[in-house]
């Protein structure tokens, strides 16, 4: 896919759609459910109703559904590149539609947006890659390189490493192990140091679940939930791109990701509900699903920011359908220690205009991951399990109390039939609040 940015005074006008937005009621002879009018030839307009969360998000998906990519946007008024980058995430169709706007903007800005929507959009083509095209070491590939682009901007010092299963080190990941014995399983880490930065212990670690195809296991999963299963290592792939933009916009703090990434298949020597397996800190963990693979592999990448001294942790994973039911697919759900949410991270989600709703949790939810024979259950036991908030329990559990943590869960992270603002498909989720609060001055 190919975007094309033009300030008004470059546009070439023969070549695109000039669209402007209004509130009011489509004119007679037209239903009120009328969303776009020809008005002349390559002058149209769309029409949102006053009450929509989100007027250029909507406008841009009224666009696409109608067929129309190539747009002057006309405005009265500025607005900001964030508001132009949710118009262009909302028109874009995937990566056979390519893209040519005008907007009102100056050249820098255009080229800032430019980048910005180039890298984004390259995060939602590679979580939407089949497994064939993706395996896991494939996977820390692209992410690595999205990273290193944008390093080769800021000019710090990017690098990455796979930590495989012929690497000694890979013996202290037991849930990478367990999930991996079907199929294949690394751990992909990427440091990003500003210039002039010495190493040492990161300020900030992000963990994200990278399956890059989920089965299930032997718990397999019914075919109607089978088929977007590709998708299931966003949590990897929008942290890394988080991280990628927090660089290009100048990070100054050390962070380092830790990416986790595996197949969950069926095979001879996989996992099986009962086997029991146990993790560098002498947590004991009994498999009662092999669908619940995720905490399993985030809780090695939990681990080893602690080890590596992290002071903040961050995960992200496509983790539980339990937050989907609980919040569709049009947010995401965060979870805290003592259910405080940084005000920092607060306000990022509030600025970029994303949504996300905070679920409880609290030492109660323990309860739910009881098991006789391990110190935990990697699943939900017991009569109406909050599936979303036993699944963050779990991962809490790994987490110091020296370390302030937050857990996404990303029940936003794929729109199997779009939404009013998005196209089917991968939608980003997270890359824009979570980059942003990284560049913050302060993370609190």
């Amino acid at each position: 896919m190919e975007l094309k940015l033009y300030t008004y005074e470059n546009a070439p006008l023969d070549e695109l759609v000039t669209v402007s937005i209004s509130e009011e009621t489509p004119p007679a002879p037209y239903d009120e459910s009328t969303d776009l009018l020809n008005l002349e030839p390559r002058i149209a307009a769309v029409f949102i109703k006053p009450d929509d969360e989100f007027p250029l998000m909507r406008a841009g998906r009224i666009l696409a559904n109608h067929g129309i990519f190539n747009v002057k946007l006309k405005l009265s008024k500025e607005i900001s590149p964030f508001d132009a980058l949710g118009f262009l995430n909302a028109l874009y169709s995937g990566p056979k539609k390519d893209l040519k706007v005008a907007l009102p903007l100056d050249e820098p800005s255009l080229r800032t947006l430019s980048w910005i929507f180039a890298m984004v959009s390259s995060a939602r083509g590679i979580a939407d890659l089949g497994s064939n095209e993706c395996t896991p070491i494939q996977l820390m590939e692209l992410l690595g390189e999205l990273c290193r682009s944008a390093a080769k901007i800021s000019g710090g010092r990017c690098s990455m490493r796979v930590v495989t299963p012929e690497d000694p080190m890979f013996e202290r990941y037991s849930g990478l192990r367990t999930v991996g014995k079907g199929s294949l399983a690394c751990m992909g880490v990427i440091d990003y140091l500003p210039e002039g930065m010495e190493d040492g212990c990161p300020e900030v670690a992000l963990c994200g679940k990278g399956i890059t195809f989920d089965a299930g296991g032997y718990d397999i999963k019914p075919e109607r939930f089978m088929e977007d299963m590709r998708t299931d290592k966003t949590g990897a792939v929008n942290l890394a791109a988080a991280l990628a933009l927090a660089i290009g916009l100048g990070l100054k703090r050390h962070v380092r990701a830790y990416l986790a990434c595996a197949r969950n298949l069926v095979g001879p020597d996989s996992m099986v509900p009962g086997d029991v397996i146990g993790y560098p800190d002498g947590t004991t963990v009994e498999i009662g699903n092999t669908d619940a693979e995720g905490r399993l592999v985030l809780a090695d990448a939990i681990l080893q920011a602690r080890d590596d001294g992290a002071k903040v942790i961050l995960d992200a994973a496509t983790l539980t359908g339990s937050a989907k039911y609980a919040l569709g697919r049009d947010m995401c759900a965060v979870f805290c220690r003592d259910n405080r949410m940084p005000q920092s991270l607060k306000d990022c989600f509030s600025y970029t205009g994303e949504l996300y709703w905070q679920l409880p949790l609290f030492n109660f939810h323990d309860r739910f991951l009881k098991s006789r024979r391990a110190v935990l259950s990697n699943c939900g036991n017991g009569c109406s399990v909050p599936g979303a908030s036993a699944a963050a329990a779990f991962l809490k559990h790994f987490v110091s109390d020296d370390e302030q943590w937050v857990h996404i869960d990303l029940s936003s992270a794929y729109l199997p039939e779009g939404s009013p603002f998005l196209g089917k498909g991968p939608t980003g989720a997270i890359i824009f609040p979570v980059g942003l609060w990284l560049t913050g001055d302060s993370l609190d």
